[in-house]
């Protein structure tokens, strides 16, 4: 009777500790990549700020298309709805398959004194307060960065050789 006791004090003890653990990770996650693109706002806004655009150079898992039209598209497993725009933003909103809503928002700020433009891509996810939720989004930027560097990357490429 005392193991048992003994074993539901520490499971209890254990939970409360992560719970306070997990409270001190904020509840909405940023992971942003950035790019300097050789080329006016012009060029570029055709690629980021149209759905159609992004088949050029979205990196995807081989074999996933970009099907859809101007207002979403699904990409694999994910919805992507266009929220709004402005002269320097394009706003969506992706949606996975469990439901969990994202907000990734393009930025195109001009470099003052120069023909280049610097692309911001920023994903926002509101997360729960559940703790495995908050634990996992740590590793968030591991897991979306390196798709959006080398998306950006090929963003820089082709807007680059566009004449």
């Amino acid at each position: 009777m005392r193991l048992i006791k003994l074993a539901v004090i520490s499971i209890i003890i254990f939970g409360g500790i992560l719970l306070i653990i997990s409270s001190l990770i904020p509840s909405r996650v940023y992971v942003s990549r950035t790019i300097t693109i050789s080329k006016p706002a012009g060029t570029i806004k055709p690629y980021v700020f149209n759905f159609a655009g992004w088949t050029q150079w979205l990196a995807t898992d081989t074999g996933v298309a970009i099907t859809g039209n101007d207002t979403q598209v699904e990409i694999g497993n994910n919805t992507v709805q266009f929220v709004g725009i402005t002269d320097t933003s394009f706003t969506t909103s992706w949606i996975n398959a469990s439901g969990n809503n994202q907000v990734a928002v393009f930025y195109l700020l001009k470099e003052p004194g120069q023909n280049n433009t610097m692309v911001e891509w920023v994903f926002e996810q509101k997360v729960k307060w559940y703790p495995w939720e908050k634990f996992a989004s740590i590793f968030n930027d591991k897991m979306m960065g390196e798709t959006m560097k080398r998306s950006l990357e090929n963003l820089k490429r082709v807007a680059e050789t566009t004449p």
